[in-house]
């Protein structure tokens, strides 16, 4: 208590504080749906910032405003792979690409007085260059269908954080009490040890399973 009185005299920003501290719980969230209910999303990085975000822009806001840019992305990306660049000068690009559409969407805001787009900048440039590059990936390697299934889940992870944080009060939780940071990396060396099916897995394989007698009928 009397450190966190000391970063309070010393003025930081509670709403700056406040996501820093916030972080490791949507990170717990992110593991609870990839590693226990079985989501596949873009990576571990991607959802923990982008619902990072949404909580700054609200959640429809920040859904239209990660679409736009993936979107736009995708068709930049799709003429950049005509260019036949080396991967990492293709990335630099998209970096530059999706820096010019925040740029844009922030300058829209400005001009109509839509607050959300003013926070457009929250959403980091190298984590949504990424996510734009995993999903053409995606979409060469396994289909469009499974690049949209990916995204989905993505945002719907993202949905899940923020509904979470928003909905349980978890800001005031974790700003009052920053020591259940402590529980939250119990939580995740136990979930980190968990070895069995995923709940989607067991949706998946439930015919197999009553079929082997492993599930009731």
């Amino acid at each position: 208590m009397h450190a966190w009185a000391r970063v309070v005299r010393a003025q930081v920003p509670l709403p700056a504080l406040t996501l820093i501290l916030i972080l490791p719980i949507i990170a717990t969230i992110v593991v609870i749906a990839r590693l226990v209910v079985g989501f596949e999303t873009f990576g571990m990085f991607g959802p923990v910032i982008v619902s990072l975000a949404f909580i700054t822009t609200g959640l429809e806001w920040g859904t239209l405003i990660f679409v736009v840019i993936v979107g736009l992305g995708v068709g930049l990306r799709t003429v950049l792979q005509r260019l036949r660049l080396q991967a990492v000068a293709r990335l630099a690009i998209l970096i530059a690409l999706v820096a010019a559409v925040m740029g844009g969407l922030t300058l829209l805001g400005a001009t109509l007085g839509i607050g959300p787009l003013l926070n457009v900048s929250i959403f980091p440039m190298v984590i949504m260059s990424n996510v734009i590059e995993n999903f053409t990936t995606t979409q060469v390697e396994l289909g469009t269908r499974e690049a949209i299934r990916l995204t989905g889940n993505t945002l719907l992870v993202c949905a899940a954080c923020y509904l979470t944080i928003e909905w349980g009060g978890l800001q005031s939780i974790v700003l009052s009490f920053p020591e259940v940071l402590i529980g939250v990396v119990a939580l995740e060396i136990a979930i980190g040890k968990w070895r069995g099916l995923r709940l989607l897995e067991y949706l998946r394989f439930s015919d197999l399973g009553r079929r082997a007698g492993i599930l009731p009928s």
